[in-house]
């Protein structure tokens, strides 16, 4: 792999992970519009007992290219329908990112295949997430449970989210 190639999957992965973790919200600024506190359905996004959770996904081939990535995770399997799942935590009042929670994730796939991850802690592009690797290997709905344990606290907050896979990179 060449350098300009090496460079230009770090400068993509980054920018996936920029697109589906902080988009939204530098829109909805931009347009001075009310974030999803208020009560604006995002699939991306939800606000529960005070949590903000947001997740992306992005395939694997694409996050192995980042160095935190890399770093946190090992090289992963590029494989198809592999997907790097990356989730934010932010304070849903002041908007604080959290840190050093218990994160894991259980992805369920359309036949009722369960997949339980503990996510590890990333700063992807100076951005506190958390991240792991997750088969979608099949068209259909995913469920995605996102359980924290934030510092401090003694009962964890879940979310759920749903996510539509088409073809299967």
């Amino acid at each position: 792999m060449s350098i300009h190639s090496k460079h230009h999957g770090r400068i993509v992965a980054t920018c996936l992970s920029l697109l589906c973790l902080s988009a939204p919200a530098a829109l909805w600024a931009a347009k001075g519009q009310p974030g999803p506190q208020s009560g604006a359905p995002h699939e991306h996004e939800k606000t529960v007992d005070g949590l903000t959770v947001r997740i992306g996904l992005s395939p694997a081939r694409a996050a192995r290219q980042t160095e935190p990535g890399t770093a946190a995770h090992g090289r992963p399997l590029v494989q198809r329908g592999r997907q790097h799942l990356v989730v934010s935590l932010a304070d849903a009042r002041s908007g604080t990112p959290i840190r050093n929670a218990h994160v894991t994730a259980e992805v369920e796939d359309p036949l009722r295949n369960k997949q339980r991850k503990r996510l590890s802690p990333m700063a992807t592009t100076g951005l506190s997430d958390y991240s792991g690797y997750f088969r979608f290997d099949m068209p259909g709905r995913y469920r995605i449970r996102v359980t924290v344990l934030q510092p401090g606290r003694t009962q964890p907050q879940a979310v759920l989210f749903t996510r539509e896979i088409g073809e299967v990179e």
